[in-house]
C-alpha cells in the first residue's frame, strides 16, 4: 500500500520541537530534589560528614560534621573489592594468594553471612535525593533484619558489570542475595518497597527464593561516591533564529 510521508517542513518543524523539548529536559535535570524522610535518615546516619540542604560555602564557609558523629552501624556498605572480600568471600583466599609463597590459605572459621546487595540506577537517573532515598529504604529493612546474618551492601548501575550480569540484574533498582556457604544467589522479582525486601529476606531464610549456583567474578572497586549529584548535561543557549525554513 502506498505510504504517505509529512512533507519535507513539517518534519523540519517536529524536529526543531523536539530539539527544544530535549534542551528544556536537559536544563530540567540539573535540579535537586527535596529529601524524602528515609533520604534524609540515611544522610543523617550514613553521611554526616555531608552538607545539609541549602549549605553555601561561599555564604557559609566550609562544612564540618558535628564531633562525635559517627557512620551508623546499618549502613549499607557500597560495593567494593575489599568491602565484599571481607564479609562474603572470608572462607576464600584473597586475590593474588599463592601457597607456595604465603603458605597455606586457613579460612575464617566464623559464620559466613548472606551478602544483600542493591543495585541502584545511575545518580543522572536519581539525583542524590534519590538514590539516597533507595539506600534510605535499605537501611530500614536491614533494621527489620538486624538480628539475621545478614550484610548489607549497594552498588551503582554498571559499576559492577561482570556481577551484574552473572546475577542477570537486567533493571535498577534490583535486589540480590547471595549465600557464601552454599553458593548461590537470587534476585528479588518483586518491586524494590521495604515489605518486599523484608518478605524476600525471610523467604530467603528458609530457602524459598529460587536460588541458583553461582561463581562469583571479581569485584570492581569503583570511586566512591561523595553523595552529590553528578554533573548535569552543559545546557547551552541555543538559538534557531537562523534556521530558515521554505513555507513558514
Amino acid at each position: 500500500p502506498p505510504v504517505s510521508l509529512a512533507k519535507p517542513q513539517q518534519m523540519a518543524a517536529r524536529g526543531l520541537r523536539a530539539a527544544a523539548l530535549v534542551l528544556v529536559l536537559c536544563c530540567a535535570l540539573g535540579g535537586a530534589g527535596a529529601l524524602s524522610d528515609a533520604a534524609q535518615a540515611y544522610r543523617n546516619a550514613c553521611a554526616p560528614y555531608v552538607p545539609p540542604e541549602g549549605w553555601d560555602v561561599e555564604e557559609d564557609g566550609p562544612y564540618e560534621a558535628p564531633e562525635g558523629v559517627k557512620r551508623g552501624a546499618l549502613c549499607p556498605h557500597e560495593l567494593t573489592e575489599s568491602a565484599w572480600s571481607s564479609h562474603c568471600a572470608r572462607h576464600l583466599p584473597p586475590p593474588g594468594w599463592d601457597e607456595d609463597e604465603d603458605g597455606e590459605f586457613v579460612a575464617d572459621a566464623g559464620e559466613l553471612s548472606t551478602c544483600v546487595v542493591l543495585f541502584v540506577p545511575h545518580v543522572l537517573d536519581t539525583g542524590a535525593a534519590g538514590r539516597m532515598d533507595l539506600l534510605g529504604q535499605l537501611m530500614q529493612a536491614a533494621k527489620k533484619a538486624s538480628k539475621r546474618p545478614l550484610v548489607f551492601f549497594w552498588s551503582a548501575a554498571g559499576a559492577q558489570p561482570d556481577l551484574e550480569t552473572v546475577l542477570d540484574v537486567g533493571m535498577f533498582p534490583k535486589l540480590a542475595v547471595y549465600s557464601p556457604r552454599r553458593e548461590a544467589a537470587a534476585v528479588m522479582p518483586q518491586a524494590f518497597t521495604v515489605s518486599n525486601v523484608d518478605d524476600f529476606l525471610l523467604r530467603a531464610a528458609v530457602r524459598n527464593v529460587g536460588a541458583r549456583p553461582v561463581t562469583i567474578p571479581s569485584v570492581a572497586s569503583p570511586e566512591e561516591w561523595d553523595h552529590q549529584d553528578a554533573p548535569p548535561p552543559t545546557c547551552e543557549d541555543e538559538s534557531y533564529d537562523d534556521i530558515e525554513l521554505e513555507g513558514f
